[in-house]
């Protein structure tokens, strides 16, 4: 483990966040012992603030931050990375086969209506259902 001296800009950072100057969106630390009273899971304001930037910013910059830059060299050296584009991709997938699913599940369960008072009734019974659950 790297040792950190004062001049260290990580150190810097860290004595930042331990006196409340600026927050972090997420770190490792969390189950190390971590002795700050306002340490939490969830995210403040400022918090959605920088996450919604690293958004915008794209990854890259982040991964730089963490000197993560090279994703090949971070591929072969973890096994949790993940390529962007195949989390799209898969996020796409399965965003598509839950809408089928859906589609599927609605066209069977309306299928033999006669008239629409039928539909009617069956819609507000469901509804009902899910209100006395």
């Amino acid at each position: 483990m790297q040792n950190l001296t004062r001049e260290d800009p990580l150190n810097e950072v860290q004595q930042k966040w331990v006196n409340g100057e600026i927050p972090v969106v997420a770190t490792i630390a969390f189950g190390m012992g971590i002795d700050k009273a306002n340490a939490k899971k969830g995210l403040s304001d400022d918090a959605k603030d920088i996450q919604i930037k690293a958004l915008q910013t794209g990854h890259k910059l982040m991964a730089s931050f963490f000197n993560e830059s090279d994703l090949k060299k971070c591929l072969k050296n973890c096994d949790f990375c993940r390529i962007p584009e195949q989390v799209s991709q898969q996020a796409n997938a399965l965003k598509t086969q839950r809408q089928e699913s859906l589609q599927k599940k609605e066209e069977e369960e309306y299928s033999g209506f006669e008239n629409g008072l039928e539909r009617t009734e069956k819609e507000e019974v469901s509804r009902l259902k899910l209100l006395f659950r």
